[in-house]
């Protein structure tokens, strides 16, 4: 599919690779469920942001790709490895496939809204502008929209705010910055993990009823299923 609009990116890792750092607290359990509710969390407040013309899912696992088929959202094999060359393909696509604009939102926003997307685009002024959200300490980038007759390598990591926004000065973009609430909060460590039970005491159940529903697999079988495509992936 092409055309003009807005086209949502979403990379994700394989589930069972997912959520390393937080080992400490979790077990294996935990971290797939913890990924793919946020996950499925992701697409459907992207797939219900009125000026989205498609959203696509990056990567992932056999799972990842029922999830998006579910969800009535596209999926495609990883583009290339690494979250940088994987996104500087999708924004590369976007062009060629004649988008306005790019806006790529990670797999972990468990308090993402519609209202969140809405204004990254609305910022964005008819994908005349660059896009950057930051995290809760502004040090990382929770979405960056990219307008396709702008190029701009993504420069995710550490301090990639700061980067981006530095990045964009030099090449003179103009740029907007969104601070949303929503937009704030990724989970990638234990402190990020408590802040979002604290302000969300029935998260584990909630993700458990979204995983059911959607999927219809039981966690244990769905565990047990990624670990043996993990092994097999091995060789």
């Amino acid at each position: 599919m092409s055309g003009s609009g807005i086209r949502i990116v979403v990379p994700i890792k394989p589930l069972a690779a997912g959520k390393s750092r937080l080992s400490p607290v979790l077990d294996r359990d935990r971290r797939v469920l913890l990924s793919l509710a946020m996950f499925i969390h992701v697409l459907r407040v992207a797939r219900e942001t009125a000026a989205t013309s498609q959203v696509a899912v990056l990567g992932g696992d056999p799972t990842v790709a029922r999830v998006a088929q579910r969800l009535n959202v596209l999926w495609e094999p990883e583009p290339a490895r690494g979250l940088n060359r994987c996104l500087k393909r999708a924004f590369q696509a976007g062009v060629r496939l004649g988008w306005d604009a790019t806006l790529f939102v990670p797999a972990d926003l468990p308090e993402l809204a519609s209202d969140d997307l809405a204004c990254v685009l609305e910022m964005a002024h008819s994908a005349e502008r660059l896009v950057v959200a930051p995290d809760r300490f502004d040090e990382g980038t929770n979405a960056l929209l990219v307008p396709s007759l702008t190029p701009f390598p993504p420069r995710l990591g550490p301090h990639s705010f700061t980067r981006h926004l530095t990045q964009a000065r030099r090449l003179g973009i103009p740029t907007q910055v969104c601070r949303r609430e929503g937009l704030r909060l990724d989970i990638d460590t234990p402190a990020d993990l408590a802040l979002l039970l604290a302000r969300r005491p029935a998260w584990w159940q909630e993700a458990e009823e979204v995983c059911d529903v959607v999927l219809q697999t039981p966690l244990s079988t769905l565990v047990s299923d990624l670990e043996t495509a993990s092994r097999r992936a091995r060789g």
